[in-house]
Formats: C-alpha cells, sequence, structure tokens
C-alpha cells in the first residue's frame, strides 16, 4: 500500500511541477496554449486555463463563434445595427436600429 501511495505521490508532485512550470514560462514569454502543452507536457484544457488568466494575453483569445451575437466586452466596444421596413408607418417606412452590445443601449430613428 505504501509503496503504491510513493509512486501516485512521484505522478502528482510531476504534473504540479509541469503546471507551475508552465504557468512561469507563460509570465515570462506569454506563449500559447499549444506550446505549453507541448514544453511542458500538461493537458489542453490546463494549458488554456493558463492563457485564458494571463490579464495580458486574454484579450488577444479569439471570440467564440456559437451562434450567438457576440458582446462587448466594454461600452462602445461593439455596435451592432439593422434596418427593417414597417408599412404602417407611410412616408418614413423603414427604421434603423443601433444597440451597444456591452451597455445595451439602443438607438432608434425612422428613415
Amino acid at each position: 500500500l505504501t509503496k503504491g501511495n510513493e509512486i501516485a505521490d512521484q505522478f502528482t508532485k510531476t504534473l504540479t511541477f509541469n503546471v507551475q512550470k508552465a504557468e512561469q514560462m507563460h509570465k515570462l514569454h506569454h506563449l500559447s496554449s499549444k506550446s505549453l502543452r507541448k514544453l511542458c507536457s500538461i493537458t489542453r484544457e490546463q494549458a488554456w486555463a493558463i492563457v485564458k488568466n494571463c490579464p495580458s494575453c486574454a484579450p488577444l483569445l479569439p471570440v467564440p463563434h456559437f451562434g450567438v451575437n457576440p458582446r462587448g466586452l466594454l461600452p462602445n466596444d461593439l455596435w451592432q445595427m439593422d434596418v427593417t421596413h414597417i408599412p404602417q408607418f407611410g412616408k418614413l417606412s423603414y427604421v434603423h436600429v443601433t444597440v451597444d452590445t456591452f451597455s445595451h443601449f439602443a438607438v432608434a430613428t425612422a428613415m
């Protein structure tokens, strides 16, 4: 039983050391998750978590595309607009709507 515990401890110490080594390397060189994974022999999830938690690298990560509209990270960062036709409005039958995706502030004008 003690021999099995020693073996398990050795494996966990190595894994912890590799994650700590990867964190230190990322702080110095801001390596990508792919590079960290190859150099430090850590899992993809561990490498991604290190890069995602870095305040310098997080804003540069790709925006996930899950079929939903992206949201701005700051006010005035990302705006979306649409023009629609409403025949009941008569002469001004087009409506132009612009929305700040961070604050959800909307501006609509009839055209």
